[in-house]
């Protein structure tokens, strides 16, 4: 299986933290809106990421910046031929 690496930092940080050997990722967002019949806007985002041991880490994305690999860009692009059954075309920008 093909893995790739994941570079964070907190966003007042100078140094970056390195997750290797990822074999996915995801993102997840809810807000819990009552408790207890009162009205509460609390909301979460959490970013996942699933290493080749099939260990989770998740790190909230408030005040962090992610930084992904070329190789991610290369993963999901394969997947994608793979599930559609051809190749995929490249629009240039």
């Amino acid at each position: 299986m093909t893995t790739y690496s994941v570079k964070y930092k907190k966003n007042n940080s100078l140094f970056w933290k390195t997750l290797k050997k990822v074999k996915g990722d995801g993102f997840l967002s809810d807000s819990i809106k009552t408790l207890n019949g009162v009205q509460i806007f609390q909301t979460f985002n959490v970013r996942y990421f699933i290493m080749e041991d099939e260990e989770r880490i998740e790190i909230p994305t408030t005040n962090y910046t992610f930084r992904f690999c070329k190789k991610r860009y290369e993963l999901i692009k394969e997947r994608m031929e793979i599930e559609s059954g051809g190749k995929l075309t490249e629009i240039k920008r």
